[in-house]
């Protein structure tokens, strides 16, 4: 029920979006190119919304809305701050004996993100991982506090832009009865972009866990996302978009494919 209201909700934003001409063209085209960097100074406000299929024994649909929203932070000529934080809701079905149903929060990643300022060829940022343990259930999160170092490169060549994005945490503190942290995350990602703010990106955000058993450790998923840039009202713009996902490689129980649908706020500067 709350995917179907988040799914309309994002289909009347896009027809209201698609009715404005106001914004310009070249404005539009700019904004494009620097949506597909994820370390771009501009502030965006994702809203992710993933519904995976055949999860679990039984199954079922999981739905998973992160939001992650992007703030960037001028610190001097030289450098930029940029934050980004993902917040995950979840709404999990049955998945085991162990790990039943939950609805809430899940676990917070916090990252700062150290950049130059000057846009080159080569863009880059590092800076730490955190992990919080923000999860309203136990089944959503690993109770634990967590940090590592986190690193993001990418090249804009015309209309391409190719890069990747990793990190890896180690829980710290927390919970002694719940088992240690140790996971990888790697995001490599190549878009082109289009005239009118169209875009396609070809991207996967896998997951290594340290600690799962053999044959369990990777999830992979590979995942095609269309989208485009949309004003409201001649003013704000959004960027739109929606894909399918395939995981070829999984822990048992987790999904087979999904559908992503994506809406983000952005706040250029002027």
């Amino acid at each position: 029920m709350q995917g179907r209201r988040i799914l309309s909700w994002l289909m009347s934003s896009l027809l209201l979006a698609t009715t404005s001409t106001t914004f310009a063209e070249n404005n539009i085209d700019a904004l494009n190119k620097e949506v597909q960097n994820p370390i771009a100074n501009l502030v965006s406000v994702p809203f992710q919304n993933n519904f995976n299929f055949n999860v679990g024994k039984n199954k079922q649909l999981q739905y998973i809305l992160n939001i992650e929203p992007v703030i960037p932070f001028p610190l001097d000529e030289n450098w930029n701050l940029i934050t980004r934080t993902i917040l995950p809701i979840t709404n999990q079905p049955y998945l085991a004996p162990n790990i039943g149903s939950a609805v809430g929060l899940g676990d917070t990643t916090f990252t700062p993100f150290l950049s130059p300022a000057k846009v080159t060829d080569f863009i880059w940022g590092a800076g730490p991982a955190l992990l919080l343990p923000t999860a309203t259930n136990g089944s959503l999160g690993a109770e634990k506090w967590g940090i590592g170092p986190s690193l993001v490169g990418l090249t804009q060549q015309g209309h391409w832009t190719i890069g990747m994005l990793a990190n890896q945490i180690w829980s710290v503190a927390g919970n002694h009865s719940r088992p240690p942290y140790s996971e990888a995350f790697l995001q490599p990602f190549v878009s082109r972009t289009f005239e009118h703010g169209w875009s396609t990106t070809f991207e996967s955000e896998s997951t290594y866990n340290w600690k799962a058993p053999g044959g369990q450790q990777w999830l992979v998923p590979l995942e095609f996302i269309v989208s485009k840039i949309v004003i409201v009202g001649g003013k704000v713009p959004l960027n739109i978009g929606g894909g399918v996902l395939y995981y070829p490689e999984k822990p048992s129980g987790s999904a087979t494919w999904g559908v992503r649908l994506n809406i983000s706020l952005l706040l250029p500067k002027g």
